[in-house]
């Protein structure tokens, strides 16, 4: 394993070579940083310690509507949702979006097909 590699913890947490928490597997739903997260994916971290990236273990209510359950949402190091992949088709800003869709959520814009 190189340097760089995250060293995996037996109960599924993972560390970068400075030690911080890169990411964690969840035995039960959890919410973090007020992001419903699923135990179906890792929940990654930035190396501030803010919520990275989750599956949604229930719906999440953004500036643009509502994100399903299921959707992998991606955050920026200040926790702005930066994209989404939906698990299911969802209207955001009165544009509809189909499931399995990479959406990008820019800070001067409504949402987009990326």
């Amino acid at each position: 394993m190189s340097h760089d590699a995250p060293e995996k913890e037996p109960d599924g947490r993972t560390f970068d070579a400075e030690g911080r928490l890169r990411s964690r597997s969840l035995r039960a739903p959890e919410t973090i940083d007020g992001i419903p997260c699923s135990t179906a994916k890792p929940v990654t971290f930035h190396a501030n310690g803010r919520i990275e990236s989750a599956e949604l273990a229930g719906p999440l209510a953004s500036a643009h509507g509502i994100l399903p359950r299921g959707s992998f949402v991606e955050l920026d190091d200040t926790g702005r949702i930066v994209r989404v992949t939906l698990s299911e088709p969802a209207t955001l800003a009165t544009k509809n979006f189909a499931a399995g869709v990479a959406i990008a959520f820019p800070q001067d814009g409504p949402p987009r097909l990326e």
